[in-house]
């Protein structure tokens, strides 16, 4: 396998940096082995330890100080022990230190150690909340919050007092803290010199200090009882360091410098130049292995990144071809119809390349009369998301394809406009089948309207038969005749009478429109048929909106359907039945509807016979009607661009429901 130029050059550098860890740590190694190590205890809870935001902590002041002035007297490389609640005489005897600096009150065992008096005294003072003006000194104690430290000296001087209120702090910024915030009124300080750097580095605004010092309590040097060469060796470095400037400038420096933790200033140079050689050459060792590591996590991110970078192109390849395969046309557009991108089904139906494809709008695949509907249908895809017409669009060749066109609006990428994405469905097979499932369906009804027709003139032709024959034959007097020739009139109406109201609902009529107001129509139609409410006892309930519904259409049809389905209730209910009237405007999603409802209480009708109600000729009674009623009434509806329904529960009634469309005398001038 071959690799690249740039691969080439990150494997080099790796094996030089190699090279170079490999020539730097057998060194570093050989020097710390050489190294004498002189290991210094301090108490994490005094000085000279201060916590840094609680992330790590930096060791200043004086005990530092003198602790790297004793070893560079004993020639050894002193580390730094931080120590929590241990015991020092315990870590002293368990070798976890070779000695401790600190002040001497904070050593409980004092009869296990060698102590080395430094003549340093720390200051130890009281410090109050600013609020709190009732204490002065040791004698004020009583009656107040006192903030101490287990282990501390005033936690054992004073816990035995039962006068006094305590709260316990780990650190002096946990306890100052607690007294800054007026959560207690007194804190003892176990160094004053810390305490005040800590005051000013936390900006603690609410203490101050009173009195005179509590207590001056000695820093000193304490060793095992049983090293007793260690012993000597620093009572001799300490005899050394008396002696030296740089003892006297490390106490003028920590005893009398401003409050605020600053470096120990300038020390011996050739301490910081040999701690800075060795820090150096740490240093460098770290960044080594940190320009490692960058460099095979970077490898690791490329194989990542060429990952995710070949998993975004099959992704992508899919859904290409996810689109390709689609049997639709389809067509990605800008907002005003220029056309973007374009499937190979669509190229191949259209008969266009794609480059002359990117040329063209979608207005162009259209007939002159279409480009208003196209228009229309981007914009309401701009507006509503989505939109849906059916268009015939024109190939290269000039052959129309008529397709359902959908369109919605999609994200291409960041930096581009909202685009339209349409799908354009073929539908000649579909409006062919379809074709051939209505010509199916209209033979289906004309041979039900046939049988219906023959069955309802055959009876009034047989009425006429009948008597015509007892005329020709001349078996009645004159009187029979007469009625003979009346029932022959009357059979022969109601037989043109059939003819004319299939011709009427069969042949294209205009209607008559204007705005009438539809509840005085009701009651003018139930005033028509108020004998037939009175004979069989009916009660009639009207519920009518509280405003006029006006309607836009031919009264005397809009009458003729409102006649239809009162009468059709009135004949379905029994004696004394019960028909309810209902008119009123109704919201729905697309728009408001005038709904009327004509519900009444009769026999109802079977479910498996709703779907016939409006067929011709249909009826549930066998002596009386055509059964044209409902017929008529549902071409009266849909001339009105209205919407018919039965629903019924047989034994407990049906009901009727009219939906007709609003429209508002000033939309209509």
């Amino acid at each position: 396998m071959q690799l690249s130029y740039r691969n080439r050059l990150n494997w080099i550098s790796i094996i030089f940096l190699c090279l170079l860890v490999t020539l730097f740590i057998p060194c570093n190694l050989s020097h710390a082995i050489s190294e004498k190590r002189f290991i210094v205890g301090f108490s994490i809870y005094s000085p000279p330890v201060d916590l840094i935001d609680g992330d790590n902590f930096a060791l200043q002041g004086i005990s530092v100080d003198l602790a790297k002035m004793l070893a560079d007297n004993m020639d050894l490389t002193v580390q730094f022990y931080a120590l929590d609640d241990l015991d020092y005489s315990q870590a002293l005897e368990k070798g976890i230190i070779d000695c401790f600096i600190g002040v001497k009150d904070d050593i409980e065992r004092l009869d296990t150690v060698n102590i080395i008096e430094t003549g340093i005294r720390i200051d130890r003072h009281f410090f109050v909340n600013s609020k709190c003006v009732t204490f002065t000194s040791l004698k004020d104690l009583p009656g107040h919050t006192v903030i101490i430290r287990g282990g501390d000296f005033a936690s054992r001087l004073l816990t035995s007092r039962h006068d006094i209120s305590f709260l316990s702090s780990k650190t002096e910024k946990e306890g100052l803290a607690l007294l800054d915030s007026g959560k207690a009124q007194v804190y003892i300080s176990h160094s004053s010199l810390l305490d005040m750097d800590t005051i000013k580095n936390r900006g603690f605004l609410n203490i101050r200090e009173v009195g005179n010092p509590i207590k001056s309590a000695s820093l000193v040097i304490a060793t095992n009882k049983k090293n007793f060469e260690l012993n000597n060796s620093l009572s001799k470095a300490y005899e050394m360091a008396l002696s030296s400037y740089r003892y006297h400038r490390l106490l003028s420096f920590w005893m009398n410098r401003e409050i605020g933790l600053v470096n120990a200033g300038k020390q011996n140079i050739n301490f910081y130049l040999l701690a800075s050689f060795k820090y150096i050459k740490i240093a460098a060792g770290i960044m080594i292995l940190s320009f490692l590591g960058i460099i095979f996590w970077n490898n690791m991110l490329k194989r990542k990144v060429n990952k995710i970078k070949k998993d975004l192109y099959m992704s992508e390849q899919r859904y290409k071809d996810l689109i390709e395969s689609s049997p639709d046309m389809i067509h990605l557009v800008f907002a005003d119809g220029r056309v973007r991108m374009s499937n190979k089904i669509s190229l191949n139906c259209l008969g266009y390349n794609e480059n002359e494809m990117n040329l063209l709008k979608l207005q162009d695949l259209v007939s002159a009369e279409e480009v208003d509907k196209v228009t229309v249908l981007l914009d309401r895809a701009f507006k509503d998301k989505y939109s849906k017409t059916e268009i015939t669009l024109l190939a290269k060749s000039g052959i129309g394809i008529r397709v359902e066109m959908v369109a919605t609006i999609v994200k291409w990428d960041s930096n581009d406009e909202n685009l339209i994405c349409t799908f354009s469905r073929d539908l000649t097979e579909r409006k062919y089948l379809e074709e051939k499932l209505i010509h199916s369906d209209r033979l289906a009804i004309m041979g039900h309207m046939a049988a219906g027709i023959a069955h309802e003139i055959n009876n009034p032709l047989g009425i006429i038969l009948s008597n015509t024959g007892d005329l020709i034959s001349s078996g009645c007097d004159s009187e029979d005749a007469g009625e003979s020739l009346k029932s022959i009139e009357r059979n022969a109406l109601r037989a043109a009478n059939i003819i004319q109201d299939l011709l009427s609902f069969t042949r294209p009529t205009p209607l008559n429109k204007a705005f009438i107001d539809l509840i005085p129509l009701i009651d003018e139609s139930l005033l028509f048929l108020k004998h037939k409410v009175k004979v069989k006892d009916i009660k009639v309930e009207k519920t009518y909106s509280d405003s006029s519904l006006f309607f836009l259409g031919d009264e005397k049809l809009i009458q003729q359907l409102l006649i239809n389905l009162i009468l059709n209730a009135i004949q379905a209910v029994s004696h004394e039945g019960k028909i309810t009237l209902a008119a009123k405007l109704q919201d729905e999603l697309e728009a408001a509807v005038i709904l009327i409802e004509i519900k009444d209480n009769g026999v109802g009708i079977p479910n498996e016979d709703i779907p016939k109600v409006f067929n011709p000729f249909y009826t549930s009674r066998k002596t009386a009607g055509f059964g044209l009623g409902l017929y008529v009434s549902k071409m009266i509806v849909e001339k009105h661009d209205g919407r018919i329904f039965v629903t019924s529960d047989l034994s407990k009634g049906t009901m009727v429901t009219v939906k007709l469309p609003v429209v508002l005398p000033s939309a209509a001038a």
